[in-house]
C-alpha cells in the first residue's frame, strides 16, 4: 500500500557572521582604507527528506523585540549585506529554513537558528591631544589620547617621517579599555624638523591616523 511519508523540518546546524571577504581575498581592510562595512552570514543546513530549501535572513539589535528582514527566498547558504546603515552596537542574525519548494503549503515545515551576538563598529576611533616635542635627552617625546565609542582600543603605532610603523603601548601597558593614554619617546630622531604620525586601531579593526610636526 502506497503511503505519503511524514515531512520532517529542515535542519540548521550553525550560523556565523563575519566581515565580508574583500575582492583581493583579504579579510577586513587594508591599511589606510575606509572601514569594511559589509558582513556575511553563512550557515549549514540540510533536509532529512532531501527537499529543496529556501532561506530568509533577519537581524535585530540586542535588546530589541522585532526582527528585520534582510533577504528572503534565498537558495544558497550565504548572504552578504552592507551594514553601514546599522548603528554601532551588538546584533544577532536569525536564519529561517523552509522546505516549501518541495511541499504544498499544508505540509511545508520550517526551522530557525539564531546567532550569538556580534558587533557592528563602523566608527573610527579618535586621537586627541597629540603633541610632540624634544625632551631633555635629545629625543622626541610623543603624547596623545585615543578613544572609541563602541570597541576597546586594540593597537597603536607611530611612524617617524613616513618610515615604517613601530608598535607602542598605552601608559598602563594594557589595551583593555575604550580609552587609552600614550606617552613615549623616539630616540632615533636626528636634529631638525620631523613629522610624527600615529595610528590607532580599535578592536573591530577600524583605524584612524593623525600627524604632528616638530622643529628645533
Amino acid at each position: 500500500t502506497a503511503y505519503l511519508p511524514a515531512n520532517i523540518a529542515p535542519e540548521i546546524s550553525s550560523t556565523t557572521v563575519a566581515a565580508a571577504q574583500e575582492e583581493n581575498g583579504r579579510n577586513g581592510r587594508a591599511a589606510g582604507a575606509q572601514p569594511q562595512t559589509k558582513r556575511t552570514a553563512t550557515w549549514e543546513a540540510s533536509d532529512p527528506n532531501g527537499d529543496d530549501m529556501e532561506f530568509a535572513v533577519y537581524f535585530r539589535a540586542e535588546g530589541e523585540a522585532d526582527w528585520h528582514l534582510l533577504e528572503d527566498e534565498l537558495t544558497g547558504t550565504t548572504h552578504t549585506w552592507d551594514a553601514a546603515p546599522m548603528p554601532d552596537g551588538d546584533y544577532r542574525v536569525r536564519v529561517v529554513a523552509n522546505d516549501a519548494l518541495s511541499n504544498p503549503a499544508t505540509r511545508a515545515m520550517a526551522r530557525e537558528f539564531i546567532t550569538e551576538p556580534f558587533r557592528i563598529d563602523n566608527t573610527q576611533p579618535t586621537i586627541s591631544a597629540l603633541a610632540a616635542a624634544r625632551d631633555e635627552a635629545g629625543g622626541v617625546r610623543v603624547q596623545f589620547a585615543a578613544a572609541d565609542a563602541t570597541s576597546y582600543i586594540g593597537s597603536a603605532s607611530y611612524s617617524l617621517d613616513a618610515d615604517r610603523w613601530h608598535v607602542v603601548y598605552p601608559t598602563d601597558d594594557l589595551f583593555d579599555s575604550r580609552s587609552e593614554q600614550f606617552d613615549f619617546a623616539i630616540r632615533n630622531a636626528s636634529a631638525g624638523a620631523h613629522s610624527v604620525a600615529v595610528k590607532v586601531t580599535d578592536g573591530a579593526g577600524v583605524m584612524t591616523t593623525e600627524r604632528v610636526w616638530i622643529s628645533d
